[in-house]
């Protein structure tokens, strides 16, 4: 199972609520996800207590006001990116198709619907893991994972070598290239160099060696910490 994801619910019922947690829970752990699920009774309580989550099940007919209205407006903000509706109330379908929901699930055919939005949303998840984006001042960088074979720090530029030889620059420092890639497969060899693990066919002592025959000496600053990523990235297993 991969991360545990940050989960709201957000529905005016709280028996309900109750329910469709316990659902949420069971039905997402057969579909390979792990969510840590907070509640919330109201707009204002979910505004107040959680800064972002990774996907929102929410209920359209609330006492404070219509919940496709209000996810519009915060979906602009990037706070709520992956929605859920959870409605009693079918006829809000078609209405719904212009928040981009993940999936509509009615609360009449709770189980049926349920596991069929978690299903639309783990592959979603994949798809999305696919690429990785990368700011550059203003701008966002978007680079499919599979296709860098090492990053190499200069100056104040990084260098993204790819596996079909191209080679593009970024203005960035390497310190932060680490924090986006350092959890999809990249592990830092030395201070400049970040490698993609997909393409490590051979590690000998100090040595790495790519597909592409390059070869890589992992400095004394970073070797204790790279053996122990590359033995988790290339075994599954931190022991």
């Amino acid at each position: 199972m991969g991360k545990k994801l940050k989960a709201a619910i957000l529905d005016d019922d709280e028996i309900f609520a109750e329910i469709l947690k316990s659902k949420i829970e069971r039905m997402a752990s057969m579909n390979g996800l792990d969510f840590c699920i907070t509640f919330f009774n109201s707009i204002s309580e979910l505004e107040a207590g959680m800064a972002a989550c990774d996907i929102l099940f929410l209920d359209i007919e609330l006492q404070e006001r219509n919940g496709i209205e209000w996810v519009q407006k915060w979906q602009e903000s990037g706070k709520f990116q992956n929605i859920i509706f959870v409605s009693a109330y079918s006829e809000y379908v078609f209405q719904s198709f212009e928040s981009r929901p993940i999936a509509f699930v009615r609360k009449t055919y709770l189980e049926e619907d349920l596991n069929r939005a978690l299903a639309l949303y783990k592959r979603k998840c994949s798809e999305l893991a696919e690429f990785v984006s990368i700011p550059e001042g203003k701008k966002i960088q978007i680079f499919k994972v599979a296709d860098i074979l090492y990053l190499k720090g200069s100056g104040h530029y990084v260098e993204f070598h790819k596996a079909d030889g191209e080679i593009k620059l970024l203005r960035g420092k390497m310190n932060a290239m680490e924090e986006i890639l350092g959890q999809r497969g990249f592990v830092r060899v030395k201070i400049s160099c970040l490698l993609n693990v997909k393409y490590i066919i051979g590690i000998y002592k100090k040595q790495i060696l790519l597909k592409n025959g390059e070869k890589f000496k992992i400095s004394s600053k970073y070797q204790e910490q790279s053996f122990e990523k590359l033995k988790i990235f290339l075994t599954g297993s931190g022991k």
